[in-house]
């Protein structure tokens, strides 16, 4: 079976789309710590690489008006050291015209 999640950046977890966004999900299940910072950062940088290669238009061409989503559905409960990496990651995405969510769904 396959990882999801931080642990697996040559995976995308999941694609959704709205109305006015695709969505980029990944979905973490264990508990997520400062060893685990190259992990999200890989993940990230894979995420953004599929976006600015062209490879998420060249699957999904009917997207090209929709913005881009990245989140991460934490199905652990968020520790301080994650939200505080979280908001620099929102804040360095969004220089880019990518949104960075999260959702703590425990």
């Amino acid at each position: 079976m396959r990882k999801n999640g931080v642990e697996n950046s040559e995976h995308l977890d999941l694609i959704s789309k709205d109305n006015s966004y695709v969505n980029l999900i990944i979905v973490q299940t264990t508990e997520f710590s400062s060893e685990q910072f190259s992990n999200f950062s890989f993940k990230i940088n894979a995420y953004m690489e599929f976006v600015r290669n062209g490879q998420l238009l060249k699957m999904y061409p009917d997207l090209k008006a929709h913005k881009v989503r990245i989140s991460i559905d934490m199905h652990v409960p968020v520790n301080d050291w994650a939200l505080e990496l979280f908001e620099n990651t929102k804040q360095a995405l969004s220089q880019h015209n990518v949104e960075f969510v999260w959702s703590e769904l425990v």
